[in-house]
């Protein structure tokens, strides 16, 4: 298990966008932008935990090439909006403090599979079972593990009763982390299970249905205290105030 893990990790994606003055897909074309944008956001409310970054179905559509195929998995972490996110990571571990956890966010294969499914509007052979999306996602694993950064945050849709595949394909990210000395949690969307399947995660946040505002979220913790996220995205209109006044209450 991870030796440590940061206090108060908000998902701020829309929240960069204000601070940067750059939308978030200018954003997420180019890693040098995106790491600037998420320092600063951090100097400003000076959260321990920066994720990168939560926008789950972008990072998704990352497995589709332009002719409609599907993206090698070897290939993925190299490919779009992922190979910008875990470039940005990378950045983020110069420009920030050591005691400021850097955490790579993508999707996990049960919601990799119904974004894609979802996507194609029909079920490709590829998509069968999670064959593909399961090496596509170890893939990613491996690549951020190696990028230096302090842990990895998937977000998820799990079902209520989840393929063996899918228990098998998290207790296979669970041993990558642990070998690389890595923290690993989940965020789960609204209306995710949370079953045992959970138990391969250090912390497992689950989110409440949108319209949550920014409150605190705490985690499921396995062992020690429950770090904290917020209940959504927080919204570019929230005040900095407001912001740093929900960082104290995580912090204590």
């Amino acid at each position: 298990m991870a030796a440590s893990f940061p206090k108060f990790v908000p998902i701020l994606s829309a929240y960069v966008t204000r601070v940067s003055g750059r939308s978030l897909s200018e954003l997420i074309s180019s890693p040098a932008a995106l790491a600037r944008a998420l320092a600063d956001t951090q100097r400003v409310i000076g959260h321990d935990g920066v994720l990168c970054l939560y926008q789950p179905a972008a990072l998704a559509q990352c497995c589709m090439t332009s002719g409609g195929n599907f993206c090698p998995p070897d290939d993925l972490p190299r490919t779009g909006t992922m190979a910008v996110v875990l470039e940005a990571a990378r950045a983020l571990r110069k420009q920030l403090s050591p005691s400021t956890h850097i955490l790579a966010c993508f999707p996990g294969p049960a919601l990799m599979l119904a974004e894609l499914k979802k996507s194609c509007g029909r079920e490709p052979g590829e998509l069968a079972d999670y064959d593909y999306v399961g090496d596509a996602f170890i893939a990613t694993i491996r690549a951020a593990c190696e990028s230096g950064i302090h842990g990895i945050a998937v977000v998820e849709d799990i079902p209520a009763e989840p393929a063996q595949e899918l228990l098998s394909l998290y207790r296979s990210a669970r041993k990558l982390v642990d070998f690389y000395s890595c923290a690993f949690c989940f965020f789960l969307q609204p209306g995710s299970a949370v079953t045992d399947s959970t138990q391969f995660a250090d912390y497992t946040f689950s989110l409440p249905p949108v319209g949550g505002g920014f409150s605190l979220v705490r985690a499921r913790a396995v062992s020690g205290a429950a770090p904290a996220t917020t209940a959504s995205d927080v919204p570019p209109d929230v005040s900095v105030e407001a912001l740093l006044a929900l960082r104290e209450q995580a912090m204590q």
